[in-house]
């Protein structure tokens, strides 16, 4: 426990793993905290990796409840360990569940308890807040970064939880409020070793997502050099291969990028990648690609593989719809969708613009501009806007017209990005 608290890196080296594997079964289910450092350990080593589940389940499983520290911090520390444990053991729904109770439950501690361990309290919080992410609790992930913030009480920690939030905030949209977190990071209290690992992967998210809703396709591929380190072993793995997807349809790659990023789907499964918030963004990214490079049946086949009605895969399918020429069912989905709860401002404003598509191929003017006029302010306000660049640029002259009809510069600026090479027709082959 020590060890996870207080060493960061625990999280991303194999280097216990010798003295964890010479722990006996019946030991780990005594102390499933051990349990729960093996499946770290395994989790951090590309040839075994796939092994960590196992461990993780006797983490989960243990209702052992050994005396570490004190009772109220024991209890809190052991039911967070199981609530991360079940994300590890690709259980994020579950985990996300059991995560917003356990972040509930720290008001139950008494005020000085709190304070005396606050690092310790912190330093859980902010892999509670990565659970609630992967959950699509975007708003309770960012709340629990900041209270883990709050709660720690050495600047390098305060770093590290502030990096949480920096990324949860940029992946949902708010691109200023993302800006704001990382301003208030302290780079004197970095340490650079650190700086380049998993530990900031978050801030990574952060860089890609400000290049890409600033149209700098390039600058957020660039982003990404560094990560390879970490990335086979970490849980960032969909986060990165998302916004390099996104970066390479956007530099004209789109179908290059998307054959290559499918077969690595198909060939293992990638670390962090399951029943989650960044694998449904990743599979809308991916379906997008493969319309881009004029391969409808290998975007649906994307799509389809992943849960109906969930809003980070909404505005994907209506342009897999509007690819196949059905603007009437793209619309009826656009409507229903926008009423999906868990919403982000970048899902929102997402699927306002490729809606707004489908209002117009589909003779609804006013609702096309209604819903247009709301993704340009959102992006005045907050900043999401890459899913602009990765329309089909007859989709996107059809929205420049409307705005062109109703003099609207505000919107003609929402609008305005570079051309993208490398589009196929809508109507090109499905093959």
């Amino acid at each position: 426990m020590s060890l996870v608290v207080g060493n960061p890196d625990s999280y991303i080296t194999d280097r216990f793993l010798p003295v964890l594997r010479r722990v006996p079964d019946e030991m780990l289910a005594r102390y499933p905290m051990l349990a729960f450092g093996l499946g770290l350990a395994l989790a951090a080593n590309s040839l075994l990796r796939l092994d960590a589940p196992g461990a993780f389940r006797i983490a989960i499983e243990s209702p052992a409840q050994p005396a570490y520290l004190e009772p109220s911090i024991d209890a809190f520390t052991l039911a967070a360990m199981r609530a991360v444990a079940r994300r590890t053991a690709f259980a994020f729904r579950e985990s996300a569940d059991a995560a917003l109770t356990v972040v509930r439950s720290v008001d139950e501690i008494p005020a000085e308890l709190r304070a005396r361990f606050g690092e310790h309290l912190g330093t859980i919080l902010r892999q509670l807040s990565y659970s609630l992410l992967q959950g699509g609790m975007i708003d309770d992930a960012i709340a629990t970064a900041v209270r883990s913030v709050s709660l720690c009480t050495t600047q390098t920690a305060r770093n590290y939880s502030v990096v949480y939030a920096v990324g949860a905030t940029a992946f949902a949209g708010d691109l200023s409020r993302s800006r704001t977190f990382s301003a208030s990071i302290d780079a004197a209290a970095w340490p650079e070793n650190l700086h380049r690992t998993y530990m900031n992967a978050l801030g990574v998210v952060a860089e890609g997502y400000q290049h890409l809703d600033a149209l700098d396709f390039a600058g957020a591929a660039d982003a990404l050099r560094g990560t390879d380190a970490y990335t086979t072993t970490g849980e960032f793995w969909p986060f990165f291969t998302g916004i390099s997807v996104a970066a390479r349809h956007g530099l004209g790659q789109a179908r290059a990028e998307a054959e290559r990023v499918t077969r690595e789907l198909a060939a293992s499964r990638m670390p962090g990648t399951g029943d989650n918030a960044a694998t449904e963004h990743l599979h809308a990214t991916l379906a997008r690609a493969w319309l881009a490079g004029g391969d409808h049946r290998a975007a649906g086949r994307l799509l389809d593989a992943q849960p109906p009605e969930r809003p980070f895969l909404a505005a994907a399918r209506v342009d897999r719809l509007l690819a196949e020429e059905r603007a009437g069912d793209a619309l009826t989905l656009a409507e229903a969708s926008l009423e999906l709860p868990t919403h982000t401002l970048r899902t929102r404003s997402d699927l306002w613009t490729s809606g707004a598509v489908a209002a117009l191929r589909h003779n609804r003017p006013e609702l096309a501009w209604s819903w247009l006029t709301s993704a340009a302010l959102c992006w005045e306000s907050y900043g999401p806007r890459m899913h602009v660049a990765l329309l089909p640029a007859r989709d996107r002259r059809l929205l420049v017209e409307l705005a062109e009809q109703h003099h609207s510069t505000s919107v003609l600026r929402y609008l305005e990005v570079p051309t993208v090479a490398g589009q196929a027709s809508p109507r090109q082959s499905c093959t």
